[in-house]
């Protein structure tokens, strides 16, 4: 049994004083929200289209933290504006958006996360851009508040059409989407009830695969999806076997609707072992029960055996493809070692073998492994970051108390972990004919901001500092900043430089002795 209660309607009236038809409906699953429920319905009452134009359909799935009545508080504060129907807690997102979806009378569908907002123009843009474009799908723009993850490929900027082999697309497919109602009802679109989290995913899959055409907006700030302070986003606290559910469903949409060794279906399988199956295996999975573990490890290698083919295991990182190998294996024990083997992000040290660099898991260094050393091979990503480095000599200043004798370098990489590849004979940083005595520290900066090179070289002059090259060299690729690019005069002796702040520091006594 439910409630509902429907306040009416008011009627806006166009020029001729025809009711304006309902364009769109805002789907709202509701439980346990507060205090971002308020947030949410206030966006909603800010909205720049006009009030007939829209409607919100709040689906209560039982809340006991006074959601509930804050959604009749504002269905009486509104008249027209808000639909409010309460029902026992289901358990999940997916029945009270079947609940909105039935209730629906829009033109457009959009769902909406109670504990997340729009911007105040979002679905008037929204609602324009589909009708010019005749979208049946359209991506927003979406921003991420209070640290919540949300990939921004997609977003890049606005495009009439996008294609289903494009990428960038596998990587936004919750449901947080302008939908045309008309494609939802024809295929009878529904969220799988079975699923108590996820079932997102299997919805918008299968509405993408059957859209006419599907579209992007970057062109403004639509929806800011929040990270809850308590963590309680139902995204974030679900378990490892709900995870594994909505897994398991996504792929199943994914296979039905492409074609073996098809680019579309190659780029979602990537996104699904990328995302939702490293999640599963993080380090808190050797946190989990150890029937729960095999339960996991059982399900993933029913999907890996399925789905992860040459070409995709190749497109992943490598600690995500030594995991799945241990899983293809049916090596639970060597999971749980690859897993054990990372730092706190995710990490292992790397170790050169000839012209080559490997991860060095223990599997890696184990003489018995069965697994192929390309499963562990790093050089391609190690060599891609050493080509995209950025390396710049910030200042060079000669050392000495009368006259130089010596030059001190500062130059910044932008790689933070310059300083773990040198230690780990990865990559190795020197100055070209730099005289004995010449010393190099490397220390990675704040915030990931690369890693600052500090070298002390002995018995320079002026004219040498100049023709100084700093050379990083990682995995046969080559980085070099030379003196001469970065200065702009010649070098100055530290004395002078002392001297210069000296006769500064007397100027400004002396002004503020004058002006007083």
């Amino acid at each position: 049994m439910f409630t509902a209660r429907s306040a009416k309607r008011r009627a806006g009236r166009g020029k001729r004083g025809a009711a304006l038809p309902c364009e769109v409906s805002v789907i709202v699953p509701v439980y346990n929200a507060m205090p971002y429920l308020t947030e949410c319905l206030d966006s909603l009452v800010g909205q720049s289209i006009d009030r007939a134009r829209m409607e919100v359909i709040a689906v209560d799935d039982g809340s006991t933290d006074g959601g509930e009545k804050e959604l009749e508080r504002y269905a009486s504060l509104h008249p027209g504006l808000f639909r409010v129907i309460h029902q026992p807690n289901s358990g999940g997102p997916a029945s009270p958006c079947n609940r909105g979806l039935e209730q629906a009378a829009g033109r457009y569908v959009l769902f909406l996360g109670a504990d997340d907002y729009l911007g105040p123009k979002a679905l008037e843009r929204m609602v324009n851009s589909a009708d010019a474009n005749a979208s049946d799908v359209v991506y927003v723009r979406m921003v991420g508040v209070g640290g919540r993850e949300v990939h921004q490929g997609v977003f890049a900027r606005t495009r009439a059409e996008v294609r289903l082999d494009d990428w960038r697309i596998c990587w936004a497919l919750s449901n947080t989407k302008l939908f045309r109602r008309s494609l939802v009802e024809e295929h009878g679109l529904r969220f799988s009830e079975k699923l108590t989290a996820f079932s997102d995913q299997p919805f918008t899959l299968e509405a993408l695969f059957r859209a006419r055409r599907i579209s992007v907006l970057g062109d403004y700030d639509y929806y800011f999806s929040v990270r809850r302070g308590d963590l309680s986003n139902i995204t974030l606290r679900s378990g490892h076997l709900e995870r594994l559910r909505g897994l398991t469903a996504a792929m199943a949409v994914t296979e039905r609707f492409t074609e073996p060794g098809s680019k579309c279906r190659a780029n979602m399988n990537v996104r699904h072992f990328h995302w939702e199956a490293e999640q599963l295996l993080r380090a808190n999975f050797l946190e989990l029960e150890e029937s729960a573990q095999q339960e996991v490890f059982d399900g993933l290698r029913a999907l890996v055996d399925r789905y992860l083919d040459e070409e995709v295991e190749g497109r992943l990182q490598v600690r995500r493809r030594v995991r799945l190998a241990h899983v293809r294996a049916g090596d639970l024990v060597g999971l749980r070692a690859a897993i054990a083997d990372e730092d706190d992000q995710g990490r292992v040290p790397l170790t050169v073998r000839g012209d080559r660099v490997y991860a060095d898991y223990s599997a890696f260094r184990d003489p018995e492994r069965t697994m192929p050393e390309s499963v562990f091979d790093v050089t391609k990503w190690v060599r891609q970051r050493a080509s995209q480095q950025r390396l710049e000599i910030r200042s060079l200043v000669a050392a000495g108390k009368s006259r130089p004798l010596g030059l001190r370098m500062r130059a910044v990489s932008s790689l933070d972990d310059l300083a773990e590849l040198a230690d780990q004979n990865v990559a190795s940083v020197t100055v070209d004919e730099a005289p004995a005595g010449t010393q190099i520290r490397l220390q990675a900066l704040e915030n990931g901001a690369g890693t600052g090179i500090d070298v002390e070289l002995p018995l320079a002059a002026p004219e040498f500092g100049r023709t100084l090259a700093l050379r990083i060299r990682i995995a046969g690729v080559e980085r070099t900043a030379r003196a001469a690019d970065a200065l702009e005069r010649p070098v100055v002796s530290a004395a002078l430089v002392r001297l210069r702040s000296a006769v500064a520091r007397r100027s400004r006594r002396l002004i503020r002795r004058w002006g007083d």
